[in-house]
């Protein structure tokens, strides 16, 4: 049998395929242009793998591996959501190997170069990078302790597609601010044509005035590879990131301002072909010698030196973890007395307004709450005046009254008497004015909802109306007298408006929340669990219950890091 393989790459403008020999040496390479839709790659796909074999002497591969934009499903090869081919649900692997006649096994393309990079630059099994990908899209692939890491539900890395500019351009997924949605393959010339990195490169570099639109093209399409990188650093703990894919075209202009934009965040970049650190260090070398070299292109991120994440703390009892969020409550106010809180409602916060009430009524030390300021997450729609379920009437009921705190201080959405439409941006408005949210007190639902921000809400989404899911009604519905009365609809802060806030402490108690914890802590920023945004800010403190914290990885570690904080930290 022969010891060709065959790599297909299914990009959104080409497909490339490639045989390689048992040295790793591309013997043959054919590219050919993907079109849009699942007939379209798929006939792409058989055409390159058949024009492939007419150039080899063997054409009977040993193997055919595929690598495309999309989540994958590796044991069926299906593939979903890969928006930039207008492809979903396609049964790539089954489908291509019927008409191939062989196995063909698929993998997401920048999970599979992901792999390479890691091999190339020769880390070991201890040690962890983010490869971004620089194409018609913008994705990464996560190599953690030297293993390949998916996510539970296979996105990980699939940051292309969180929304960073809520005024930005429409993407193609349907949101609006993606990283991806000035994609190279995207960014008008004015012509109408597409435009490539190179020439957005090389007009970074010639300033006249023909070239002034491109010149801003580059830039643009710089800050949105640095807001990619953004994203990586502060949710993923890793050694290097390295840019990759068509990072090359945009030559010294990336490498200059995408390295200076990570080292602001503690973080070393890497561009494959610029500092060629890849293809010059000594395989045996020490991590810091391999990481000096030309262009600073790779570099050792320090904790303590932008390295932004969640503070867990693991307690006994509800009772204790309210006490340390008003603990955290009663110093802001010490220094501010008249902050602004961020109030969350419902059985979860409840410990946290109890003994912020027996401290401030602590004669020993002293606290007067009555210049504070407080903004609820969310309201329903639909109640009555004076429903005792309302959260007016809840916020006044188990804040209001027993924090001594002046109602007229405290806001609800929509509570200014106003119409629906528009309450939003009046709310949003109302914080701004206010100086924004000192700290927002949070809880968090079975799914990963935040306020009430359900699954796919927007990570960039302000103060609007949502709709409940069934499952957020059904927990609620123990608040009233049948499950029927439970409202359809709220005004909720969005998920950046509370990432707006100075500081986060979001609390959960019990088995049922483990998942959510887990995901929201530990798993991939998705706006599938929101959740999850919390990793996107840069002071957290999750307090949770034995119970509750059952499902994360890293459970003593935190316990750790809690029980030897430094003398400041306390």
């Amino acid at each position: 049998m022969t010891a060709l393989r065959a790599g297909i790459d299914i990009g959104g403008t080409k497909t490339e395929a490639v045989a390689v020999d048992p040295a790793g040496t591309v013997v043959h390479r054919v590219r050919r242009p993907t079109g849009f839709g699942a007939d379209a790659v798929l006939a792409s796909a058989v055409a390159a793998v058949e024009e492939l074999a007419a150039g080899v002497q063997d054409p009977e591969f040993a193997s055919i591996g595929v690598g495309i934009p999309g989540a994958v499903d590796l044991a069926t090869g299906r593939v979903d959501h890969a928006v930039n081919l207008g492809v979903t649900g396609l049964d790539l692997g089954g489908e291509l190997g019927r008409r191939l006649g062989r196995e063909v096994r698929v993998e997401n393309d920048v999970n599979a170069a992901a792999l390479g990079a890691f091999a190339l630059l020769g880390l070991g099994p201890a040690q962890s990078m983010a490869y971004l990908n620089l194409g018609t899209g913008l994705a990464a692939g996560l190599v953690l302790e030297g293993r390949l890491w998916r996510g539970s539900r296979g996105v990980a890395g699939e940051i292309g597609h969180i929304p960073v500019d809520p005024s930005g351009p429409e993407c193609a997924c349907g949101q609006r601010g993606c990283p991806s949605s000035r994609r190279p393959g995207r960014v008008s010339r004015g012509s109408g044509r597409p435009m490539t990195a190179s020439p957005c490169a090389r007009s970074t570099r010639r300033r006249t005035p023909a070239t002034r639109s491109r010149s801003r093209c580059g830039s643009r399409l710089v800050d949105n590879v640095a807001a990619a990188v953004r994203l990586l650093v502060l949710t993923v703990d890793v050694d290097d990131v390295v840019i990759g894919g068509r990072a090359g075209l945009l030559g010294e202009v990336l490498a200059r301002r995408g390295a200076a934009g990570a080292g602001r965040m503690g973080a070393g970049l890497g561009v494959p072909g610029l500092a060629r650190a890849a293809r010059s260090h000594r395989p045996g070398a020490r991590r810091h010698e391999r990481r000096r070299g030309g262009g600073g292109a790779r570099g050792r991120r320090r904790r303590g030196e932008g390295c932004l994440m969640a503070e867990v703390v693991i307690v006994g009892t509800p009772a204790e973890a309210g006490g340390i969020a008003a603990e955290f409550i009663a110093r802001l106010v010490a220094r501010k007395p008249d902050a602004v809180l961020g109030l969350a409602t419902g059985s979860t916060p409840l410990p946290v307004w109890t003994a912020l009430a027996e401290r401030a009524k602590d004669p020993a030390r002293p606290l007067d709450l009555e210049r504070v300021r407080g903004f609820a997450l969310d309201e329903y729609l639909g109640l009555p005046a004076g429903h005792s379920q309302s959260y007016r009437a809840v916020i006044d009921r188990e804040v209001v009254e027993p924090l001594g705190l002046d109602p007229a201080l405290v806001h609800v959405p929509g509570d200014d008497g106003g119409p629906v439409e528009g309450a939003g941006e009046r709310y949003e408005a109302a914080i701004a004015a206010a100086g924004g949210v000192d700290l927002q007190v949070l809880g968090i639902g079975r799914t990963g909802h935040i306020g009430f921000n359900e699954p796919g809400s927007s990570l960039a989404s302000r103060t609007r109306v949502k709709t409940l899911t069934e499952q957020t009604r059904a927990d609620n519905a123990r608040f009233f007298p049948t499950p029927g009365e439970v409202p359809t609809h709220c005004l909720t802060q969005g998920l950046g408006t509370i990432l707006d806030a100075r500081h986060l402490v979001l609390l959960a108690f019990g088995e049922a929340k483990a998942p959510a914890i887990a995901g929201a802590v530990e798993g991939p920023v998705s706006a599938s669990l929101p959740g999850s945004a919390i990793q996107l800010h840069p002071q957290v403190t999750v307090i949770v219950d034995e119970a509750a914290a059952s499902g994360l990885a890293y459970r003593d570690y935190y316990r750790f890091a809690w029980d030897n904080r430094l003398a400041f930290e306390r």
